[in-house]
C-alpha cells in the first residue's frame, strides 16, 4: 500500500537520496530555531518585568523606588537555575558534531549562535532578573558524560556518512 498525498510518497526519499532533506531540516533547526529561542530570552522577561512593574506599584511609585527595590521587582531566577542553558548547548553541539557532514554550514550557525547567546545571557542576567544565589560546583556535573557520549556517537556517524 503506497501512502499519497498530492502525488508526494511518504514512505520513501527522493531517488537521489534523503540528504537535501535532511540539510532542509537542520537549517531550520539551526537557524529558525534558535532565532526564535534567543528571541523569546529578551521578550519574555522583558514583557515580565513591564508587567511586573505596571501591577505591583504604579508607575508614578517607580520612578522614585530605590534601586534595590527596582531589583527585587525583576523576575526571579528560573526554578531550574542553569538547565536550559546547558540543554541548548548541549543540543545545539549534538546537531553540529553529528550532522556536519550533511550540513557543513552548521558549525557557522552555531558559532553566531553562540556570540549572540552570550550578549543575550549578559543581558538577560543583569537587567530582566534577579542576581542569582551563588553554588559551588566541581565540574558541569551529569552534562560531561552526556557531551563525551554525543562525541563518540558524532566520530561513529560522521565515519558512516562521509
Amino acid at each position: 500500500m503506497k501512502y499519497n498525498i498530492f502525488n508526494y510518497r511518504l514512505e520513501q526519499c527522493d531517488p537521489a537520496g534523503c540528504m537535501m532533506e535532511l540539510v532542509i531540516q537542520l537549517a531550520i533547526i539551526m537557524v529558525g530555531k534558535q532565532v526564535l529561542n534567543n528571541f523569546m530570552e529578551i521578550a519574555l522577561p522583558a514583557l515580565k518585568n513591564c508587567l511586573a512593574r505596571k501591577f505591583k506599584r504604579g508607575d508614578k511609585e517607580n520612578c522614585e523606588l530605590a534601586r534595590w527595590e527596582q531589583d527585587y521587582l525583576l523576575q526571579p531566577n528560573p526554578l531550574l537555575g542553569f538547565f536550559n542553558e546547558y540543554l541548548e548547548m548541549v543540543i545545539q553541539y549534538g546537531f553540529v558534531t553529528l550532522f556536519v557532514a550533511a550540513f557543513p554550514l552548521a558549525p557557522l550557525f552555531a558559532l553566531i549562535n553562540n556570540v549572540m547567546e552570550i550578549r543575550i545571557d549578559a543581558y538577560k542576567y543583569t537587567v530582566a532578573y534577579r542576581r542569582p544565589f551563588h553554588a559551588r560546583a566541581q565540574d558541569i556535573g551529569t552534562w560531561l558524560p552526556i557531551l563525551r557520549g554525543v562525541s563518540i556517537l558524532a566520530v561513529i556517524f560522521n565515519k558512516i556518512t562521509a
